[in-house]
C-alpha cells in the first residue's frame, strides 16, 4: 500500500539528517523541521521528492491490482472467468472467433467497441452443474435489464464460450424495489419539519443519503439495515434515526417485509420506490 507523502518525507528527512548533518554543521539533537524552514530549498526539495515517490507508489499499487484482477479473470473456466467473458460480450461489433472465444476488433473504433459491450454489470454463483449469472446494462448512469434482443444474442455468445455440459442461466431482471419506513429525529437548527435544509430548501439530506446508499451498493452487493442507518446518521441535521421497516418487491406491486438484518437482491441491484417510502421527521429535543 502506498505511503502518504508525509510518511515518505519523514523518511527522507531522517536520511538527510544522517548524511548531511556534519556537512551543514547541524547541532546534535536538532531535527530537520526545527533547523530548516518550511520555505527552505531543502524542505521544498524533499517535499517534491516525497510527492513523486507517493505518486509512483500509488501507480504501482494500481498496476498490481490490475495485474491480479487480470490473472484471476484469466484462470480458465473459473466462475470469475465466466463473469469476465460475459462482460467481454460485444453486441453487433467485432468479429467473434468461436475457437478461441475472443473478438477481433482490429478494424473497429475503440468507442464503438466500448458502446457494444452492453453488459455493464455481472456477478455469478453456482449450483451443481448450473451457473447462475446476474447481468445488467446501464442507461443514464442507472442499472437496467438488457433488451430482449441483446439477451438472445448474449445467450448465443455464452453457448460458444462455455464448457460442454455446463448449464448457464442468465438472470436479467428489473431492479428489486425497496420501500423504506423510518423516523428521523432532526436538529431544528439545521432542518425544517419537511427534512429540508434551512440554508437551502431545495436539499433534503436524508432522502439523498438513502438514495445514495442504495444506488452505490456494488452489483449483487448486500443491503444492510445497519449500514442504511449509518448512512442516514451522516446526513446533515440528523440526530437519531429509527428504521421501522424495509419492504421489498420484485414487481413493484406485491411487497414483503425484510425480516433479516441484510439481504441480497435477486436481480443484482435495488431501486428505491418513492411511493412506498415514508420518512417521518420529529424535532430533536435539546
Amino acid at each position: 500500500m502506498a505511503r502518504t507523502t508525509e510518511e515518505i518525507k519523514q523518511v527522507l528527512e531522517t536520511e538527510f539528517m544522517t548524511r548531511f548533518r556534519s556537512l551543514y554543521g547541524i547541532p546534535s539533537g536538532r531535527t530537520f523541521g526545527s533547523y530548516f524552514s518550511s520555505v527552505s530549498v531543502e524542505n521544498l526539495l524533499l517535499y517534491v521528492m516525497a510527492k513523486l515517490c507517493h505518486s509512483l507508489e500509488e501507480y504501482m499499487d494500481a498496476h498490481e491490482q490490475r495485474v491480479e484482477e487480470y490473472i484471476a479473470g484469466m484462470k480458465p473456466h473459473s466462475l470469475r472467468w465466466y463473469v469476465q467473458k460475459i462482460l467481454d460480450f460485444q453486441w453487433g461489433i467485432g468479429t467473434f472467433d468461436p475457437e478461441y472465444g475472443t473478438y477481433d476488433n482490429s478494424d473497429e473504433d475503440e468507442e464503438d467497441v466500448a458502446a457494444s459491450k452492453v453488459v455493464k454489470y455481472a456477478s455469478g454463483t453456482e449450483g451443481g452443474a448450473t451457473l447462475y449469472i446476474k447481468v445488467a446494462g446501464e442507461s443514464g448512469g442507472a442499472r437496467q435489464p438488457l433488451s430482449a434482443n441483446a439477451l438472445i444474442a448474449l445467450y448465443a455468445y455464452v453457448g460458444q464460450v462455455k464448457d460442454a455440459g455446463v448449464r448457464v442461466v442468465l438472470v436479467n431482471e428489473p431492479a428489486e424495489q425497496l420501500g423504506i419506513i423510518l423516523t428521523v429525529h432532526y436538529d431544528p437548527l439545521v432542518l425544517n419539519s419537511s427534512g429540508k435544509l434551512l440554508s437551502d430548501t431545495s436539499v433534503k439530506p436524508v432522502e439523498q443519503a438513502v438514495k445514495n446508499y442504495i444506488s452505490n451498493l456494488p452489483f449483487n452487493g448486500v443491503f444492510s439495515k445497519d449500514a442504511l442507518v449509518d448512512a442516514v446518521q451522516q446526513a446533515q441535521g440528523v440526530k437519531v434515526t429509527d428504521l421501522t421497516a424495509v419492504h421489498v418487491s420484485g414487481d413493484g406491486q406485491t411487497y414483503r417485509q425484510m425480516t433479516a438484518a441484510y439481504a441480497q437482491p435477486y436481480p443484482g441491484y435495488y431501486e428505491l420506490d418513492d411511493a412506498h417510502t415514508q420518512i417521518t421527521y420529529t424535532a430533536y429535543p435539546y
